[in-house]
């Protein structure tokens, strides 16, 4: 495998990826001959204290990582983040699995020359990251879960599925009159076409919680509206490959994972629900689960990527991190944290979250 451009962009995020002074994108060429396009995101690569791999979610695109990183980067935190394929950037595969994500993800840390990394997946980025901690115990240092969504396949995972939003749970299972298609189709039409229609109505469709943080926020906004524009750049069939793996058998046993596994998620997430997290803290031996009392989807990274980050340092030994450094990472466009409102272990087994999920949403972050 071979990079495109051997510089490798290992700016902290100084703008949008791929914009004039951001990051750059770059591409690597797979053995297969495909392209996957990445950004080196947050610290310099050569010089972070830690370094981590990012799965972003559905439909999205590696512009997803940006709120992550902008914390990451005062921290000493690297983000390599890469479109998976048929999204953005990257080349369609044509058998995509769960595994040949994971292979993606393999091949780009060796031509990157790391030979471990800590694996972050949000949402539909999570079960990619934790097959990768089962897959390749060698290679993960820690494994870090963010709305993670959980298996919605077969009769034992109904309550899971049941509990989705409309549109990502017809995206995976709903095979009639062709809704994947037709629901997509028109998602990518009206973030190409009328964006000012989608960033207005992107709070009501994600839910209270997410409304209140995207209330004014253009920033936010307009950083939806570019991951999802990227998502679709070809088309729709990658963002559909993705759903149908996340919703059939992913055939990886999670309970292979040894490492230290951190789950965040919001208590008020309708796109997710916690039961999701739940989930993976009673698959997942050791694992932790902290539940952020009245965050939504999006709102979890917007408000406490710090302290995410600052939780996957002090787990690696690293909670060195000067004050001045801490307050420049609660200055990149988040909120301070109450203690008060992180719950560790709070949703037991099988526990449901309270409330119906009755919205429809426009992405799956």
């Amino acid at each position: 495998m071979t990079a495109a451009d051997s510089s490798l962009s290992e700016a902290a995020v100084a703008g949008p990826v791929g914009s004039a002074g951001g990051p750059e994108v770059r591409h690597v060429v797979l053995h297969d001959g495909r392209r996957l396009a990445f950004a080196c995101l947050g610290a310099p690569l050569a010089t972070a204290k830690l370094k981590c791999i990012y799965y972003h979610g559905v439909p999205a695109s590696l512009v997803e990582a940006e709120p992550l990183a902008a914390a990451a980067a005062p921290l000493g935190i690297a983000i390599v983040v890469f479109d998976r394929p048929g999204m953005g950037g990257s080349s369609p595969h044509p058998a995509m699995s769960v595994r040949s994500v994971v292979a993606d993800a393999a091949a780009l840390m060796s031509e990157l020359g790391l030979a471990a990394a800590v694996q972050v997946g949000e949402s539909g980025g999570a079960p990619y990251a934790a097959a990768f901690a089962a897959l390749h115990p060698e290679r993960t240092q820690q494994l870090l879960l963010l709305a993670g969504l959980g298996p919605t396949h077969g009769r034992e995972h109904a309550r899971l599925r049941r509990a989705l939003n409309s549109m990502d749970r017809l995206s995976m299972h709903g095979k009639k009159l062709g809704f994947p298609w037709t629901i997509n189709s028109f998602v990518k039409m009206a973030a190409d076409h009328i964006p000012r229609v989608v960033k207005a109505g992107a709070g009501g469709s994600l839910g209270p919680a997410d409304a209140r943080y995207l209330r004014g926020n253009s920033a936010a906004k307009d950083w939806l509206l570019r991951f999802m524009q990227r998502a679709y750049q070809h088309g729709v069939r990658g963002v559909l490959a993705d759903y149908r793996v996340l919703g059939h058998d992913w055939r990886v046993d999670l309970q292979a994972v040894r490492c230290r596994t951190a789950l965040w998620h919001g208590s008020a997430d309708k796109i997710v629900p916690p039961s999701h997290s739940a989930w993976f803290h009673t698959t997942i031996p050791g694992s932790e689960l902290t539940v952020v009392e009245g965050e939504g989807h999006i709102s979890l990274v917007g408000r406490h990527a710090q302290a995410i980050l600052a939780d996957a340092l002090a787990a690696a030994g690293l909670a060195d991190a000067t004050p001045a450094a801490a307050a420049a990472a609660g200055a990149a466009g988040l909120d301070s944290v109450d203690s008060s409102m992180l719950s560790k272990d709070s949703l037991q087994s099988g526990q449901e979250p309270s409330g119906a999920v009755d919205v429809e949403a426009i992405v799956l972050g």
